[in-house]
């Protein structure tokens, strides 16, 4: 969830945002999502697996269903499937999928990730944008009305492993790796569930998915998948539909993100000496040499240089900025010991013996795993030292929309490290976007946030989020957005 070594275990400072447009912004975007898939579908139909080479998707048994769990937990009204899909390296990825509460063959699919690295996408089920929330004693729960069901196919997958219910024995060290494992997962997982093969397909996630996600696209749009996964008797290859990325707060370009800490901290709207003089002296005096060993990690790629820029930017730069708040790094409108963190019965609900059985789960639950956060470590993966703007480009080049989206009260991956990694995304509309400039956007009469859009990119500032966020009421935010210009915005996005 949390960039560098800020994983939900380290602090616990992170606070909830209050009543804002976060999710509705991006649940307008899923309508119109909604719209094109359903035009997708009539064209082709559920059942045609055209770009597939594969000729008998048994695996290992001639019913793969039959693994699975399919409850009535969460949202007893859809069709859900629950359970484990094993890669070729050992590695049992948990996942969690909900049909669409509306026409789930012309809905499209939204695969949600979290971050940490290894922290668990059951967070995003529960806590962000599933279809329920545990109720407060986490013996049950009850319906998220602003689930992203309501428009789209939802499916979450606890990756890497540790992270969640998902388990193994070779701890991943990278985000290439955690990249072709999810690719083969999905891969395994279409060629069962073949009746969602074909639907428009959506990658959204926050944080570290600033990552995942772009490496993870880039691997779809330019087919480099691993060609020999095993599906039954033969290899499977199954067209992968990608149409739209989405990255919510995401930690993308070191180099440019650090930076912004400095910027951000005498250019928000909610305080202007969010820090020391003192202490952003020696932030500015530190980050050349932070932005030289960036350069050098992204030159040679070796650990030990990506070490020695993660050690030195993290301590020089980052720690200085994080330490010498007097409010939340994740949201700057809330006092550093002021408000909870986010509720986390779900996680007593999720390790209940009867919830385990119903859904399939063969381990207890872990929100984030320690184990799989230091094995990204060790190899200074983390994105503190390496940059995926060489991904994104691809994936932007390659046709798929990509949207950047940043909520204006968050420090930590703030919007203006934001604006400025979508302006450096080299890719071929790059001049485009630049050439455009932020405008507002309203819902109610009152000024939501600003978006600026190219061609297959689009940059929104949510005013009044931080880090993440909770679901309001979407419908009536939605009906209001109906009216402004962020509508001609998600038209042009997908």
């Amino acid at each position: 969830m949390e960039h560098s070594r800020l994983s939900r275990n380290s602090f616990s400072n992170f606070h909830l945002s209050s009543l804002h447009y976060y999710l509705a912004i991006i649940w307008l975007l899923s309508v119109v999502l909604l719209t094109d898939a359903a035009k997708i579908h009539k064209k082709h139909g559920p059942h045609n697996h055209s770009g597939r080479s594969l000729l008998n998707i048994n695996l290992q048994t001639n019913n793969p269903r039959q693994n699975f769990s399919s409850s009535n937990l969460c949202d007893p009204n859809v069709k859900q499937y629950s359970g484990y899909i094993q890669t070729s390296d050992g590695a049992n990825m948990f996942f969690w999928f909900f049909e669409s509460r509306n026409s789930p063959l012309s809905s499209p699919l939204t695969l949600y990730l979290n971050g940490g690295p290894g922290c668990s996408s059951m967070i995003g089920l529960f806590q962000e944008v599933g279809p329920c929330r545990s109720q407060s004693n986490g013996n049950s729960t009850y319906t998220n009305p602003y689930s992203w069901n309501q428009v789209s196919n939802l499916l979450f997958v606890d990756q890497p492993i540790g992270a969640g219910f998902s388990y193994g024995t070779n701890y991943l060290t990278s985000t290439d790796q955690a990249a072709s494992n999810l690719y083969e997962f999905l891969q395994k997982w279409f060629a069962i569930f073949t009746e969602y093969s074909t639907l428009n397909f959506h990658i959204f996630g926050e944080s570290y998915a600033g990552h995942y996600i772009p490496i993870l696209a880039n691997l779809i749009v330019n087919k480099t998948s691993i060609l020999n996964i095993a599906c039954g008797l033969l290899p499977c290859q199954i067209n992968i539909n990608l149409k739209s990325i989405g990255i919510g707060d995401g930690w993308i370009d070191p180099a440019i993100q650090y930076a912004s800490l400095m910027d951000y901290a005498t250019n928000n709207s909610y305080n202007p000496t969010l820090v020391s003089s003192d202490v952003l002296t020696n932030m500015n005096g530190a980050y050349p040499t932070c932005k030289n060993l960036l350069s050098q990690c992204d030159s040679t790629s070796t650990n030990q240089d990506c070490s020695n820029a993660d050690d030195y930017c993290f301590d020089n730069v980052f720690l200085p900025f994080a330490e010498n708040l007097n409010c939340s790094i994740y949201d700057v409108r809330a006092s550093l010991y002021g408000q909870p963190e986010p509720p986390e019965d779900y996680m007593n609900y999720l390790n209940s013996s009867a919830v385990m059985k119903a859904i399939g789960a063969k381990t207890n639950y872990v929100e984030c795993s320690e184990n799989a956060y230091m094995s990204f470590t060790n190899t200074a993966d983390l994105q503190v030292a390496r940059s995926s703007l060489t991904q994104l480009s691809n994936v932007i080049n390659g046709g798929i929309r990509t949207l950047l989206y940043f909520g204006d009260a968050d420090a930590n991956c703030n919007w203006i490290g934001g604006l400025n990694v979508a302006k450096s995304i080299p890719s071929k509309y790059q001049s485009q976007f630049n050439s455009k400039t932020l405008q507002n956007f309203k819902v109610n009469g009152q000024t939501a946030g600003q978006v600026q859009s190219s061609p297959y990119l689009s940059f929104v500032k949510i005013l009044q989020a931080g880090h993440e966020s909770i679901a309001v009421d979407i419908h009536a935010l939605g009906k209001g957005l109906q009216n402004t210009s962020m509508v001609w915005s998600a038209q042009y996005l997908f």
